[in-house]
């Protein structure tokens, strides 16, 4: 049995383990834990909220789990799995009601997203021998102050990320309709499209990767856009979005759900992937003539 095998055997069962352990603590509402967690309630619908204190308790849950494998990339795999738990749980905890034809197509898009990306994450991950190079930076640049580091900025930033760009989904599901809008036609469209864009920009980086050894990508996607993955992962959260305002969420502040993916990518990721990148030979001619995110004459 492989190393490699046993780590996702690790992984696996740290994620079986953090959804199950907040469901008991959920069915014992006084214990202390939960009640710690209560303590951070929403000015939101009991829904809401429900969803915040699961996305804590896993977070910690999988904190957990790093610290023990002493290997942060131990959360990953929880940017693409927990919309997964929550859009698959929403109609359980809105028990009494059928399902709706704008949570199906929601539930559908949500799925294809997590199953392509969790996919990728397990095909391209090497075991938890490997950890992510940003994480290892972040650990000798913040030095004695990495505990912290690793518990509020690898694991519970981006959690507060995911909720925050799911919020139009809880919404769609608390105020569920028969109503199917142009909006949500389009919000669909945009989210397979958006999946399409982020598979098919990760099957050409492979690709290259297997073909060269370093160097620049410029083929495929990655002719038009430095970052064709991203613009694919910020278009399923404006699909995300979407649905929400075709199920009656505000324009305000409800923008601020997708916005807030938008503003992580582009002033956090991308610098950070970029900064890493710029040694490589031809990658200023290479920022120079493609886009961030958009091809040139878009971003113009």
């Amino acid at each position: 049995m492989g190393k490699r095998f046993i780590g996702l055997l690790t992984v696996l069962f740290w994620y079986i383990l953090a959804p199950y352990s907040f469901i008991q603590l959920f069915n014992w509402p006084q214990n202390p834990v939960f009640r710690v967690l209560t303590m951070l309630e929403l000015p939101l619908p009991p829904i809401y909220n429900i969803i915040f204190y699961a996305t804590l308790w896993m977070t910690v849950v999988i904190f957990i789990a790093s610290i023990l494998a002493r290997n942060s990339s131990m959360y990953d795999a929880y940017w693409s799995v927990a919309p997964l738990y929550f859009v698959l749980v929403l109609p359980l905890l809105n028990s009494g009601y059928e399902l709706h034809w704008n949570e199906i197509l929601i539930t559908f898009v949500i799925v294809a997203w997590s199953v392509r990306l969790t996919g990728n994450w397990i095909y391209t991950w090497p075991g938890l021998h490997h950890q992510d190079w940003r994480y290892t930076a972040l650990r000798e640049k913040s030095k004695w102050a990495y505990p912290l580091v690793n518990f509020f900025g690898i694991h519970l930033f981006p959690t507060l990320m995911v909720f925050i760009a799911f919020i139009p989904a809880i919404y769609v599901f608390n105020n569920a309709s028969y109503h199917v809008g142009w909006l949500t036609i389009l919000a669909t469209v945009v989210g397979l499209a958006a999946v399409l864009l982020q598979g098919t920009a990760d099957y050409q980086m492979h690709q290259f990767r297997r073909r060269r050894s370093g160097g620049v990508n410029k083929s495929g996607l990655w002719k038009y856009s430095r970052h064709p993955n991203y613009l694919g992962e910020i278009l399923l959260w404006v699909s995300v979005y979407l649905f929400g305002l075709d199920a009656g969420m505000p324009f305000w502040p409800g923008i601020l759900c997708p916005l807030s993916m938008v503003l992580m990518f582009v002033f956090i990721s991308i610098p950070m992937m970029e900064k890493r990148q710029a040694h490589k030979p031809g990658w200023q001619e290479y920022v120079a003539n493609t886009g961030m995110l958009l091809p040139k004459r878009f971003s113009k």
